[in-house]
């Protein structure tokens, strides 16, 4: 959520303005618990882009959005990855977001609170002619998901570095990085320890490793997608069943 990265994509769309833009409803809401935002400018163009941002652990991100949001200050009033509205806002889409109702790894939750935003704007301000979804890291995750799960709602989904192919090794991965960086580098004068690093460093410590058979990592199996000529191989650990 709060992703200071993706603010170049809010230059770049900003350097071409559209005219004269105004909002006609800015609505901040809450519903089972996530706070969310939706914004319709003037004029309007009929579209609807739902925005779904990253992993964050900081409970003091589920708060409410501000209601006096307006073209000239939105850029104060968004911190982070939330200022990525102004993209669709400025080629006159709606735009919608959530905080989710939880933080952490908050992708089943997430998808209710997606799900939640799109039904409340159709019941206040009709159905959009078209509807998309985007969103950066977990929310990238959080995309594919939605997509999956409604894959006649949205006419496109544009999922930014998402772990796509599997968040646990993805997880996996970095965790054996810290492991190896914290038992190398630990004693280092220019170190310092996080919190969690330091509980990291003191359970590796004071366990007991044993070594045991790696399991042989899994094979890909040839895949036929139905709008797809080629034959693909994709791992059987990324079947969609499992992104739940």
């Amino acid at each position: 959520m709060r992703s200071p990265a993706l603010l170049g994509l809010v230059l770049a769309a900003l350097a071409s303005p559209a005219a004269a833009l105004t909002f006609r409803a800015v609505e901040p809401f809450r519903e089972k618990g996530a706070f969310d935002l939706v914004i319709v400018p003037e004029p309007w163009n009929g579209g609807l882009i739902i925005y779904a941002h990253g992993y964050t652990a900081d409970q003091r991100t589920i708060v409410a959005y501000p209601a006096d949001i307006t073209p000239s200050n939105i850029a104060s009033k968004l911190t982070g990855g939330d200022q990525v509205l102004q993209v669709p806002l400025n080629f006159g889409y709606a735009a919608a977001t959530t905080t989710y109702r939880s933080v952490g790894w908050a992708l089943a939750d997430a998808v209710k609170d997606i799900e939640n935003i799109r039904r409340h704007f159709i019941r206040r301000y009709g159905k959009p002619m078209h509807t998309y979804i985007w969103g950066h890291s977990e929310g990238g995750m959080v995309t594919e998901a939605v997509a999956e799960l409604f894959p006649h709602t949205y006419d496109g989904a544009l999922p930014f570095c998402a772990p796509g192919a599997g968040a646990r090794r993805n997880f996996d991965g970095g965790f054996d990085l810290r492991a190896i960086y914290e038992y190398v580098c630990g004693g280092c004068p220019t170190h310092t320890f996080s919190a969690t690093s330091a509980r990291l460093a003191r359970r590796a410590a004071s366990t007991t490793w044993t070594a045991r058979p790696v399991r042989p990592a899994a094979r890909p199996r040839p895949h036929r997608h139905p709008r797809m000529g080629s034959r693909v191989n994709v791992p059987t650990f990324c079947s969609a069943a499992r992104i739940t």
